[in-house]
């Protein structure tokens, strides 16, 4: 009978539609995804350049290492997420190397320390600041 022949195609047509639409959803999202990488990196640029401080989340996710560049010095450093002696929020300052290599910071960021998350963006004005002037 034709009417059970033409339901049978329909049923067809519309599994291989799903099956279709099923093949390219993750072509999709994998566009989606790049997209969001590319502004990722744009938005990591724009930072940079703006601020002259880089940032590289390591692949644990407890460390970031970040180096800001000024004309005249640059200043390498860690940030630790979790440190060990710290209390719950806490965060860790490491320079990269304890040869001095930015002399013109305080005493205080010449050597590792512990301080409160909200004090983050204090002690990111001041490395940028130092780094930035000009002697």
């Amino acid at each position: 009978s034709s009417d059970a022949l033409v339901t049978s195609l329909r049923r067809q047509l519309t599994q291989q539609s799903a099956d279709a639409i099923k093949a390219v959803q993750p072509a999709h999202e994998l566009d989606a995804l790049q997209a969001r990488v590319e502004r990722l990196e744009r938005q990591a640029a724009a930072y940079e350049m703006l601020t002259g401080l880089s940032v590289d989340v390591g692949k644990d996710g407890r460390t970031i290492s970040c180096c800001c560049k000024g004309e005249e010095r640059a200043h390498e450093f860690a940030v630790d997420l979790f440190p060990e002696d710290g209390d719950a929020g806490d965060l860790g300052y490491q320079p990269a190397s304890g040869d001095g290599s930015c002399k013109e910071l305080p005493d205080y960021l010449q050597d590792g320390i512990i301080f409160e998350r909200s004090q983050a963006p204090t002690l990111m004005c001041k490395i940028i600041g130092v780094v930035m002037s000009r002697s």
